[in-house]
C-alpha cells in the first residue's frame, strides 16, 4: 500500500555559509517579507527573488535492464528562491570565529 504524501521543496541560496549537516532546522515568516531560518544559534534572515523555473528537481530512478544509467523523473521546479544571511552581528562572530580556526591551524 502507497500512501499520497503532498510534499514541498524549499530552495534556499545561503551564500556559502556552512551549516551543521543533518540538523533539523526552523523557518518562521515564509508567506511574509521577511522571512527566516534558523539551526541551532545561527538566526538567517532572508529576502525572495523571483527565479521561476530556474532550477529543476528531478526524482531518480531505477535503471531497468539493461540500461546505461539510471532514469529520472521531474518532479518540480523553483517558484522563487529564498536568499538568506546571518544578522550584521553575526557576521562579525563568525568572521572572528573562522579567523581564530585559521590562526589554529
Amino acid at each position: 500500500n502507497w500512501e499520497a504524501v503532498d510534499e514541498r521543496l524549499l530552495h534556499v541560496e545561503h551564500g556559502g555559509l556552512l551549516l551543521a549537516g543533518g540538523g533539523g532546522c526552523r523557518v518562521s515568516g515564509l508567506d511574509s517579507a521577511a522571512p527566516r531560518l534558523q539551526q541551532g544559534r545561527l538566526d538567517l534572515r532572508g529576502r525572495y527573488k523571483d527565479a521561476a523555473g530556474t532550477v529543476m528537481y528531478f526524482e531518480l530512478l531505477d535503471a531497468g535492464e539493461g540500461a546505461a544509467g539510471p532514469t529520472c523523473r521531474l518532479v518540480g521546479q523553483t517558484e522563487k528562491l529564498l536568499l538568506v544571511e546571518p544578522p550584521m552581528q553575526s557576521k562579525s562572530v563568525l568572521g572572528r570565529t573562522a579567523a581564530r580556526d585559521k590562526a589554529a591551524n
